[in-house]
């Protein structure tokens, strides 16, 4: 009896040190160089384990055309209190044992759906990332891969100190129009600068429905000449908005080596 309550006190113990451990935003599946590309690029969400990553095809380069499927702040239901899902195809032009390599900016397409992604919308994506080609390596930028973005790893500091987000949301809401926000991590670049989507919303009933919701675009450049520096963009269109969050990268000195 004695020896059979020392066992069941280690399976308890053990069980409640693995549930303790559990990250629900870590990714667990097979292709974490194409998930990190993925989170990497697509405002609004955070990656997790319940991430779908199907490879659709490859090229002779070495190129792959991928779906991926996660939920993001875009589609928050307030019946339900969760985000829905979007759907994407991207395109890494390849990867290593540490790093993914991918074209800028026009690597992705998304929707609500998928079966907004055409196979025409797909046709676009491969010509602007030289589908069957050689692959241009100057072209190129990497992201060293992990499993688990840095804002949602418990063993790191967030990119951006949550006073510093406040901050952001305060200048955001500056006319008080705005109940609520949520700040998603995206990316940084390679001199400490970082991008964030707000997702900001009115209250519209008591449970949140009816009401009127906006995302923005946020840089922070904490080591700028401007101390803790935030420059702000209102998306028009959550789905198609590589132009904007490109022009908006350049004119803040995105990837630009500090003087």
């Amino acid at each position: 009896m004695k020896y059979r309550t020392i066992i069941f006190m280690l399976c308890v113990l053990i069980g409640f040190g693995l549930s303790s451990c559990f990250n629900e935003y870590e990714y667990q599946g097979d292709y974490p160089a194409l998930q990190t590309m993925a989170v990497n690029n697509i405002l609004g969400v955070s990656g997790g384990y319940s991430d779908v990553i199907d490879i659709t095809e490859t090229d002779m380069q070495g190129r792959t055309l991928f779906y991926f499927e996660s939920s993001s702040i875009i589609k928050y239901h307030s019946d339900s209190m969760k985000f829905g899902n979007i759907s994407a195809y991207l395109i890494a032009q390849y990867f290593d044992e540490d790093y993914v390599y991918f074209y800028p900016d026009y690597n992705f397409i998304m929707a609500s759906t998928v079966e907004e992604l055409t196979d025409e919308k797909i046709s676009e994506l491969k010509n602007k990332n030289d589908w069957g080609l050689e692959i241009n390596r100057d072209k190129c930028i990497k992201k060293k891969i992990q499993t688990v973005k840095p804002d949602f790893d418990p063993w790191t500091v967030a990119s951006v100190p949550k006073s510093i987000l406040e901050k952001a949301y305060e200048i955001i809401n500056q006319d008080l129009i705005y109940d609520y926000y949520t700040a998603i991590y995206l990316t940084s670049d390679s001199y400490d600068r970082h991008i964030y989507m707000f997702a900001v919303c009115t209250k519209g009933d008591s449970d949140w429905n009816n009401g009127e919701r906006d995302v923005y675009v946020v840089i922070f450049d904490l080591l700028g000449k401007v101390e803790n520096e935030i420059d702000i963009l209102k998306l028009e269109d959550c789905y198609h908005y590589q132009d904007e969050l490109k022009a908006f990268k350049e004119e803040n000195g995105w990837e630009v080596p500090r003087e």
